[in-house]
């Protein structure tokens, strides 16, 4: 199941200010830096330290990109894209993005030993993000449930509070929009009913860490 990519850059002892310089100088491809953008996002307090641009791609669409740094010091991130040729960028176009930046500019950087970079997360697979026996208990009420009444049926009723006791117990972080995705994408359900279980889930879970 894809999902927004996560572009981190660890600086090798130069400063967040010289980073800017020299990402500037090596940018190609249709890659710029935007020094009026960043100028503009420092007084609107909007805390981005670097605006890289891109244009005239013959695939890509043109946008926007903001380098903010990480605390502590030393690594900067990849905060957001957005693209005046779109309303939202898809998951697709976000990470493609992503990669021309990491291969239009960070990877001169990188071969001058002045960064390194980690370009990750463009999917999710539950199966490896939650454990295995909470995971089993989500797909097992998904496979036997009917997907037209969600977990109205007593059998289905069930089957779905054992995923939601075992997801509590195992601290696991899932957030409901992740679960409403993942429940339509891979496992067919209509939206709909996904919605309203993700909302089961999240209102669950809360009453459950209230409990404890």
């Amino acid at each position: 199941m894809k999902t927004y990519g996560e572009l981190s850059i660890d600086l090798h002892g130069i400063s967040p200010e010289e980073f800017g310089d020299v990402a500037e100088s090596s940018a190609s491809a249709g890659w710029a830096r935007d020094r009026t953008k960043d100028e503009e996002l420092k007084r609107t307090g909007g805390g981005a330290w670097f605006t890289f641009t891109l244009s005239g791609h013959n695939i890509l669409p043109s946008a926007f990109l903001f380098v903010t740094p990480k605390k502590p010091g030393g690594v900067l991130y990849v905060s957001n894209i957005i693209s005046p040729a779109r309303d939202r960028l898809n998951y697709d176009e976000y990470n493609q993005i992503l990669q021309s930046f990491a291969d239009s500019v960070l990877v001169s950087l990188r071969n001058q030993k002045l960064i390194d970079f980690s370009l990750r997360g463009t999917d999710i697979d539950l199966s490896a993000l939650l454990p295995h026996d909470v995971f089993e208990k989500l797909r097992r009420f998904s496979a036997l449930a009917n997907k037209k009444t969600g977990s109205s049926h007593p059998l289905d009723q069930e089957r779905w509070m054992d995923f939601l006791i075992a997801s509590n117990e195992s601290g696991v972080e899932l957030d409901s929009n992740t679960l409403a995705r993942w429940l339509v994408e891979v496992e067919g359900w209509e939206g709909e009913q996904a919605s309203h279980l993700a909302e089961e889930y999240q209102f669950g879970r809360g009453l459950l860490q209230r409990a404890s």
